[in-house]
């Protein structure tokens, strides 16, 4: 696919890439009934090996003229089985051409794909995705394993073997330029292919139904373990771009991050969309105080043979908040003082001596005995913080003075005079002007 789509399709990631993690339904798509081949010995394979893997009504059953797409290749969704074996081939088409784009974004965005067709009438398919075409007629009798390490191959369900045959074992042949060869025939023409796509992982296959095949049962073994691969595999078998960063959310005054490979995995290039993020190429370490506020998505790019491999990671750059704690206050001693704070979502107020509650925004101080001298902490969603002081002093205690003792004769009157204040309050109030 044209690296302008696939720099579009990152965008995809952003609505998908989070809720992947948590997909959890497995689909199976055909033509309506009858399956496919039920003429074959054993009829009904598909539906007896997504049993065995899945459990019976478990999975999801449906068919091209009544799936929803949009739910099939959706946000709950992780693992999807297309077939085109025998007379689906046509529907199968017909449904690959109204809903491709919408199938390899969910790949791209983490869903794993299992395309197989053994045609019986029609022509060649093509499968769209760097140039992926399933040649139809292109007979094969015996199939061969070729990355003989795979998964697929190994378990969980066996015997497998390495080699079949069968009337026939494939149909059809795969060319998928950007494809490894799991499985090809008695020519060296590819029967079994897997590609890695953005976060996903897709299996393209031209092999009949497996009660075609033999030796019993290893090839229907293979087959399940097909399907458990693609359902439970957390990083694809060839290529593995894997990285993480040690957090998913940054504040711009915290130190560079760097990113994290996962095991076996091979640096690529770095990069990162939309712009605003610095980000080194090589390194993938993150300037964060010279980035812009925002969400990105960060890739890492590994070409194998002139196709381009990538996993990517979310990354949020937070700007901090700015706190404000509010003007210095005076008061008296014993008087109470209410705090002024702003700019943030959540606040800590330190110390919190003398405060009712030092997590509000505006928190009382409480007839502090002494100035006090606090810090605010405000904090944004998303955890970033921005530090501002307030003082509260008490005034001093004025020095009163109500002058010296009189003497007065009884019926006359005498001055008083006091100092020390600016305004005056004489107690008992009786007798006094």
């Amino acid at each position: 696919m044209k690296k302008a789509l696939l720099l579009s399709l990152l965008f995809t990631l952003c609505g998908l890439a989070e809720i992947q993690a948590q997909a959890t339904e497995v689909w199976y798509i055909r033509r309506t009934p009858p399956e496919p081949w039920t003429w074959a010995p054993t009829p009904n394979e598909n539906i007896t090996e997504m049993n065995a893997v899945f459990g019976a009504g478990v999975w999801n059953s449906d068919y091209y003229t009544s799936v929803d797409p949009l739910v099939a290749f959706g946000p709950t969704s992780k693992y999807v089985f297309l077939e085109g074996g025998d007379d689906h081939a046509i529907p199968m088409n017909d449904f690959l051409v109204d809903n491709l784009d919408l199938i390899y974004e969910w790949v791209y965005a983490g869903g794993h794909l299992f395309m197989n067709a053994a045609p019986n009438y029609g022509t060649s398919m093509d499968w769209g995705l760097d140039a992926v075409v399933l040649t139809y007629p292109d007979y094969s009798w015996d199939g061969n394993a070729v990355a003989v390490d795979h998964p697929i191959f190994a378990g969980p369900y066996t015997p497998v073997g390495l080699s079949w045959s069968g009337t026939y074992f494939g149909h059809a042949t795969i060319s998928a330029p950007c494809g490894f060869t799991l499985i090809e025939n008695e020519y060296g023409d590819v029967l079994c292919s897997e590609a890695t796509y953005g976060l996903g992982v897709i299996i393209y296959g031209g092999m009949t139904t497996t009660s075609w095949h033999s030796p019993a049962p290893h090839s229907s073994n293979m087959r399940k373990n097909i399907h458990d691969y693609l359902a439970n595999a957390a990083e694809p078998f060839f290529v593995s771009t894997f990285f993480e960063y040690p957090d998913s959310i940054y504040c711009r005054y915290e130190d560079n991050p760097l990113p994290v490979l996962g095991a076996g995995s091979d640096p690529g290039i770095f990069a990162a969309t939309p712009d605003g993020l610095v980000i080194d190429s090589i390194t993938g370490e993150i300037t964060l105080a010279d980035s812009e506020p925002g969400d990105y998505i960060i890739t890492n790019t590994v070409n194998v043979a002139g196709c381009d491999y990538l996993s990517a990671f979310i990354l949020t750059v937070s700007d901090s908040p700015t706190a404000s704690a509010g003007p210095d206050q005076n008061i008296c001693k014993g008087a109470n003082a209410t705090l002024d704070g702003s700019g943030g979502t959540t606040y800590m107020w330190t110390p919190p001596v003398y405060l009712d509650d030092p997590t509000l925004e505006d928190p009382t101080v409480i007839a502090p005995p002494t100035n006090v001298f606090y810090q605010l902490i405000a904090y944004d969603v998303n955890g970033c913080s921005d530090t501002d002081d307030v003082a509260i002093f008490l005034y001093p205690d004025p020095i009163i003075d109500a002058g010296e003792d009189e003497i007065m004769v009884l019926g006359g009157f005498t001055e008083l005079n006091a100092t020390g204040g600016v305004s005056y309050v004489w107690a008992p109030a009786e007798s006094v002007s």
